[in-house]
C-alpha cells in the first residue's frame, strides 16, 4: 500500500506550528514564508519520484495534490484558531486536596514522560498534595486507578491523552459502581487531549493545575461499548480504521498524524453494510462509518458529533454511507468545523440516542477513546451512564 511520503515535505509549513509546548503567535505572513520554502523542495520530490519510475505520473500527482491541498489548509485553519494562550488567571486553592496523579509517560509517543517535570512543577505551584505512579507496560493504567480507588484516594488525576483518561475510568469501574465513578482531574498530557477540549480546559498545565486545586466539578456521562467505558468517543468503520493507521505514521508528529491518516485511509476507501437500531429507530444498509460521542471533538481536529453534550444523558452518534473516495475528500475539511457542516451532506445522518446495536457484513476495527480494541469486530452495543463522573472544571 502506497506511502504517501510527498506529505513529508508539505508537513513542514505546519509542523512548526503543532508543538507541545506553547509558541508565539504566528503571522499568516509566517505561514506563506514557510509555504515558499517547502514548495521547491516538494516539486523536486515529486519530480524524481515520477521520473524514476516509482509512480505513475497522474496518479502520484494527484493524490499528493490533495494531500498538500489539504495540509496548507489545515495549517492556516489552525494557525488562525488554536494558539495556545498563556494568560494567568486568578484562582483559589482547594484545602486539603490529596489526589493520586497516574502518569503514562508513553502518551504522545513519550513525549506525556518529557513534559512530567513541568506538570509536576505546575502541580506543587498550584499547592496540590499528591502520590504519583507510573505506568510501566500497556494497560497498566487500568490497575493502577483501581489500586488508587481501593486505597480511597480522591481525585484521581490521568496525566496522559484521552486514551489513558478512558483507562483511569475502567479502572474505576473495577472498584465503584456504575452510578458513580468518582472524581477525575486531568492533565493533558496527550496527542489531542479530546476530552479536556470539549469540556473547555486550557492546554496550559500551569493554569490546569490552578483549576484541579480550585476543586470545582462538573458531573458528566459515561458511555459503555461491549463492557468498556469510554469519556468522549467510540467509533466503528472509516474512523478507527484512521486510528489504526496513524499509529504506522513516524514521520510527523502530533494531531496532524490524524490527518494525514485520514486521507490515506479515504485512498483505501474502506466500507460495509450493517444494521443499526436505536431508542425509536433503525438503519440497515450500506455503512463508512459510525462515530458514537459523548463529546463533540475527536482526533484532535474532527468534530464528528458536533452536538454531542457530555452531561445531556445521552450518546450522539453519526453514521455515513457508502461514498466515493472524491465525496469524502470533500467532507473532510468540513468535519474541522464545531459547526457540523458536514451534517447537512446528504447521506450524513445524526442521531441521539440512550443505546445503540451496530451488527456488520464483516469485521471491522473499533475505538473506545483512541484505543483500539485488541480484534475487529461484527457486533457492538453501546449505552449510556447519565452523570456517572465528576471531572474537576
Amino acid at each position: 500500500m502506497m506511502i504517501f511520503r510527498g506529505f513529508f515535505s508539505a508537513s513542514k509549513i505546519w509542523v512548526n506550528f503543532l508543538p507541545n509546548e506553547p509558541v508565539p503567535p504566528v503571522t499568516n505572513t509566517d505561514l506563506l514564508v514557510q509555504s515558499m520554502k517547502v514548495a521547491p523542495e516538494w516539486l523536486i520530490f515529486a519530480s524524481n519520484e515520477c521520473f524514476e519510475g516509482n509512480y505513475i505520473l497522474p496518479y502520484f500527482l494527484a493524490q499528493n495534490a490533495v494531500c498538500a491541498a489539504v495540509m496548507l489548509l489545515f495549517a492556516s485553519w489552525w494557525v488562525l484558531n488554536f494558539q495556545p494562550d498563556r494568560t494567568t488567571i486568578p484562582c483559589s486553592i482547594g484545602e486539603n486536596m490529596v489526589a493520586k496523579v497516574i502518569l503514562n509517560p508513553y502518551s504522545n509517543r513519550r513525549n506525556a514522560h518529557k513534559r512530567w517535570p513541568q506538570a509536576e512543577a505546575a502541580l506543587r505551584a498550584a499547592g496540590i498534595a499528591f502520590e504519583l505512579a507510573v505506568s510501566e507496560r500497556p494497560k497498566d493504567v487500568i490497575q493502577l486507578a483501581a489500586q488508587a480507588a481501593r486505597q480511597g484516594f480522591a481525585p484521581i488525576i490521568a496525566a496522559g491523552g484521552d486514551g489513558t483518561v478512558g483507562e483511569v475510568v475502567n479502572g474505576l469501574a473495577q472498584v465503584r459502581p456504575e452510578t458513580d465513578f468518582g472524581t477525575l482531574g486531568i492533565l493533558p498530557l496527550g496527542t489531542a487531549n479530546d476530552l479536556a477540549a470539549n469540556l473547555g480546559l486550557p492546554r496550559d498545565l500551569w493554569q490546569m493545575a490552578r483549576i484541579l486545586a480550585a476543586g470545582k466539578t462538573r458531573s458528566i456521562d459515561v458511555g459503555c461499548v461491549n463492557g468498556l467505558y469510554f469519556v468522549n468517543n467510540s467509533a466503528v468503520g472509516l474512523e478507527p480504521y484512521v486510528t489504526q493507521k496513524q499509529t504506522t505514521i513516524h514521520w510527523i508528529k502530533g494531531v496532524a498524524r490524524y490527518l494525514v491518516a485520514a486521507v490515506q485511509g479515504i485512498f483505501d476507501h474502506p466500507s460495509w453494510n450493517g444494521r443499526l437500531e436505536w431508542d425509536d429507530g433503525s438503519y440497515e444498509g450500506p455503512l463508512t462509518l459510525v462515530s458514537v460521542g459523548n463529546g463533540a471533538r475527536t482526533g484532535g481536529l474532527f468534530y464528528m458529533s458536533p452536538h454531542a453534550d457530555p452531561s445531556d444523558g445521552k450518546l450522539t452518534f453519526v453514521y455515513g454511507y457508502r461514498s466515493s473516495r472524491l465525496r469524502l475528500l470533500a467532507l473532510l475539511p468540513k468535519t474541522l468545523s464545531p459547526r457540523g457542516e458536514f451534517l447537512h451532506e446528504a447521506g450524513i445522518q445524526e442521531v441521539n440516542c440512550t443505546h445503540l446495536q451496530i451488527r456488520l457484513d464483516r469485521p471491522s476495527p473499533a475505538h473506545a477513546d483512541g484505543e483500539l480494541f485488541p480484534h475487529r469486530v461484527t457486533e457492538v452495543n453501546y449505552r449510556i451512564l447519565p452523570q456517572s463522573l465528576r471531572v474537576l472544571v
